[in-house]
């Protein structure tokens, strides 16, 4: 089983604040994603079967929540694909 990266304290303070707010349905996923590691130490797998996701897309979640903060959950996926144009 992989190690998961740690949540810096910083990651952990933006969660507890963004939590206290109202979100529309993905957003929500994507706190529990979060939320289910951070409170209940929750390994990938059981968070996957838990909001019914792919255990690729909890663990592309938490990492990106871990390089972009709150904005990972707000604003979904990026894509490197630049647009055309």
């Amino acid at each position: 089983m992989r190690t998961p990266e740690p949540i810096p304290a910083e990651r952990l303070v933006e969660l507890n604040d963004f939590r206290k707010e109202k979100w529309p349905g993905f957003e929500f996923q994507r706190f529990l994603c979060i939320w289910l590691r951070c409170e209940s130490g929750l390994s990938t797998d059981s968070i996957a079967k838990a909001i019914g996701w792919h255990v690729n897309t909890v663990r592309f979640t938490q990492k990106d929540f871990i390089k972009r903060g709150v904005r990972a959950l707000t604003e979904g996926r990026t894509h490197n694909n630049p647009p055309y144009g």
